[in-house]
Parts: C-alpha cells; sequence; structure tokens
C-alpha cells in the first residue's frame, strides 16, 4: 500500500468526500487529490494537518498500515521516518530482552537439572543407625556388643547372655546425612549408642525428580523462545 492509497483509504472510512478532507486540513482539493494519487508527498506540516483532519495520533495512523504500508512511500515524511525509528530501536531491545530471557531459561535449567541429577541438594543415599538397646549410666557405651568382655570369671556367662538378650531394644534411625560410624544419643533412661549399617541403600527423592523436571520444562522453554523470537520481533510494517 502505497501514502496515498492509504490517505484515500483513511478519508473512505472517516466517509468524507475530497472537498470535505481538503477543506478540514485547509488545502486544495486538487492538492489532496495528488497526494492520494501518489503525484505529491506531503510535507511534514501538511502530513499533521492530515492528522488533526482525521482525529488520528501518528501512531494510530501507523497502526491502521501495518502489515500493508510500503515503507520507502510512507517513510518520506519526517514524522513517520521517526516513527519506524523508534519502532526499530523498540523492537531491538524486545530482541535483546527476548534472547537474553531465553538464554537465562536454558542455564537455568540446565544448571536446575544438573543439581536434581547429581543429587546435590536431596541426597539419595540413605544411611541406617541401629541401637541394641538403652545403656545404663554405669555401663559401658557398648555394652551391647562387647557385653561378654565385662563378665567375671565366677558369674554364669549364659545367665549373663538371656539378661543381655531381655535388655535388648532395637531403636533404627534412618538419615540422608551422614551421622559418622557412631554416635551417642541421651534417652530417658540413660542413652544409646546408634552403629551405622554397612548395607547403604539408594532411595529415589522426589525433590531430585522435581529438580530434573522443573530444569528439563526451563531449557526446553528457552530453546523454544530462541527458535521463535524472529517471528515474535519480526518487523510487521
Amino acid at each position: 500500500m502505497t501514502l496515498g492509497h492509504y490517505i484515500k483509504h483513511l478519508r473512505t472510512t472517516a466517509n468524507m468526500s475530497q472537498p470535505q478532507l481538503a477543506e478540514k486540513m485547509g488545502v486544495e482539493q486538487s492538492y489532496l487529490s495528488k497526494l492520494e494519487n501518489d503525484k505529491s508527498v506531503p510535507s511534514n506540516e501538511v502530513f499533521r494537518q492530515l492528522l488533526d483532519a482525521l482525529e488520528l495520533t501518528v501512531e494510530d495512523f501507523m497502526l491502521g498500515a501495518q502489515g500493508q504500508a510500503n515503507q520507502h512511500h510512507f517513510s518520506q515524511i519526517p514524522d513517520i521516518e521517526s516513527w519506524y525509528a523508534r519502532q526499530l530501536r523498540d523492537n531491538s531491545i524486545k530482541q535483546r530482552t527476548l534472547l537474553y530471557v531465553a538464554i537465562l531459561l536454558v542455564s537455568l535449567g540446565g544448571s536446575c537439572f544438573y543439581v536434581g541429577f547429581q543429587n546435590l541438594v536431596f541426597p539419595q543415599t540413605l544411611y541406617e543407625y541401629e541401637s541394641r538397646g538403652v545403656v545404663l549410666p554405669n555401663e559401658a557405651q557398648d555394652i551391647f556388643y562387647s557385653w561378654s568382655r565385662f563378665v567375671p570369671h565366677d558369674v554364669d556367662i549364659q545367665e549373663v547372655r538371656r539378661a543381655m538378650l531381655k535388655r535388648r531394644d532395637i531403636s533404627i534411625i534412618l538419615s540422608f546425612d551422614y551421622l559418622g560410624d557412631e554416635f551417642i544419643k541421651e534417652v530417658e533412661q540413660g542413652r544409646r549408642l546408634y552403629k551405622v549399617s554397612k548395607d547403604v541403600k539408594q532411595q529415589t527423592r522426589f525433590g531430585n525428580t522435581l529438580l530434573q523436571f522443573i530444569g528439563l520444562i526451563g531449557a526446553l522453554l528457552g530453546i523454544a523462545l530462541m527458535l521463535i523470537e524472529p517471528r515474535l520481533t519480526r518487523n510487521k510494517l
């Protein structure tokens, strides 16, 4: 669409004849006819008179020509040329912003996936600590493991064995944190000695799965944004 054709289109859309529009603009009808037939290009002052007569802003004027305007014809008017320059600048800013967002999504998504895959936030190694019973205040802390060392020679060892078995009260603590090979925990009757089991277990944790999922989605969104960015920022005029 040339500038002249577009001026004519706006005039007919506003239900005005050439004489009516020319009068509102304060120009001769013959001059307006030349403008509509692309035999003359309006000065910036005449262009502003046209906008006033049609009650339009430059943005309104160009919005109607979106996707149809012949930029070479339109940009001969300084106000329109400035509008194109602003559009180009805004488009460039939009383009850079979208690319930065896409790169950020890919980076954060990749990092999030790596953290989840490597179990850096939610360890999956499950340690099992076992205590065989409550150690009394006057007893050695490993009494349930080496009680036979403390049995006097004149005492029936089988009797002591039965007594220790009777006192046995197994307590298990599961922890994703390594608490050492053993640790002491104070209880009401005395204390408990917990020793780590050599049978270490691996347990999948929802947090890691969620991190991987979020990371994958973020990275894919970033890549998709990179691919569609030219369409989103393409100049439509």
